[in-house]
């Protein structure tokens, strides 16, 4: 169904109402990756908002249950003019197109046009987004943290590349291990878990200068799936935390479970560039130390993961080992490696 008509349609229903996501894709009648742009769409036109509580549809990519219908007012007119004389730069013919939504922005969007016009030469230098949020709004935050100000820039797409603004990406946890770096070479090793994160860079710190034969310049605690994340990702905190000559190996090492393989698989998927390996032994480690306890179950929220990239460090002997402990629904913690036995290990193969 076409968005104007599916709009129309909604707003003639359940204008002012609640409404069931399942209902509304029986009325659309299309593909769901069609419908799922197409409810974003209406989001973003304040048309419906989301009713967080009912929960996520059960669907990927995922919408929420129920929805509550926005009631509309008609267009006004008067603010026609207001809007044909916004900076170029606004949704000039969205808005004419919406008054409704320019109605409730309004504020937001005049205090940014206002800002343009009257100091648009501080734009010529780059601020990070907190910085300008404070320059226009007198507030560091505003443009982060308020939803009319979000979806003012969701709406503006070019808004934002317009104010001449930079994210500044969240740090990952790092530790410095060697700051010289030989052959125009770093490694990097990832770690899924802060206590297996703490207990090797207390063992590097103990006078061991390498993990498996391999010497390493730092050690990135990789927050649980924190390090598969898109904005501010692995590669960006790469480029800025590092010489941007040097191209650098990284190895991941996390929990031998369907979760820590699929950040894996995630992890070298996000980061095209960058030359991301497992760290094998210590999972072959992990494997053998499995077989003296019983291991305890996954939670039950974990998805199934084919670990195409993952299992193809790995004999098939290997793999079948590991698959039929994931098949019973158990999983190998890091922490099953703990200090003195790592510490044993390593130095066994120094």
């Amino acid at each position: 169904m076409e968005y104007k008509k599916f709009k129309e349609y909604i707003l003639e229903n359940f204008q002012g109402k609640r409404v069931d996501e399942k209902a509304l894709r029986a009325v659309f009648k299309g593909e769901y990756d069609e419908y799922y742009n197409t409810m974003n769409h209406l989001v973003d036109d304040s048309i419906i908002k989301a009713i967080k509580r009912s929960g996520p549809n059960g669907l990927k990519p995922t919408l929420h249950k129920r929805y509550q219908v926005l009631r509309v007012e008609k267009k006004i007119d008067c603010h026609t003019d207001e809007i044909k004389g916004l900076h170029p730069v606004f949704n000039i013919d969205g808005y004419l197109a919406n008054t409704s939504k320019y109605i409730s922005e309004r504020d937001t969007v005049l205090t940014i046009d206002n800002f343009i016009r009257k100091n648009g030469f501080l734009i010529d230098d780059p601020a990070s987004i907190n910085e300008r949020s404070f320059q226009i709004f007198g507030k560091e935050k505003m443009i982060r943290l308020d939803s009319t100000c979000k979806s003012v820039f969701s709406f503006n797409r070019s808004l934002e590349n317009y104010l001449n603004m930079y994210h500044t990406p969240e740090p990952f946890f790092e530790h410095s291990i060697d700051s010289e770096y030989s052959e125009n070479q770093i490694n990097v090793l990832i770690i899924e878990n802060k206590d297996t994160w703490y207990t090797l860079r207390k063992l590097l710190n103990k006078g061991n200068d390498s993990i498996y034969g391999i010497r390493f310049n730092s050690l990135i605690f990789g927050e649980g799936k924190k390090i598969i994340r898109k904005r501010d990702s692995l590669t960006e905190f790469a480029m800025s935390y590092y010489d941007q000559s040097l191209p650098g190996n990284f190895y991941y090492f996390g929990d031998l479970d369907m979760e820590g393989i699929e950040i894996f698989e995630n992890l070298v998927r996000v980061n095209p560039e960058l030359k991301i390996n497992l760290l094998k032994q210590a999972y072959l480690d992990m494997i053998d130390e499995s077989v003296k306890a019983i291991m305890p179950d996954c939670s039950e929220d974990q998805q199934p993961s084919q670990g195409k990239v993952f299992f193809s460090y790995f004999t098939e002997k290997q793999v079948t080992c590991m698959k039929e402990l994931l098949d019973k629904g158990k999983f190998i913690p890091q922490e099953i490696l703990p200090y003195g036995l790592l510490k044993k290990k390593l130095e066994k193969r120094s």
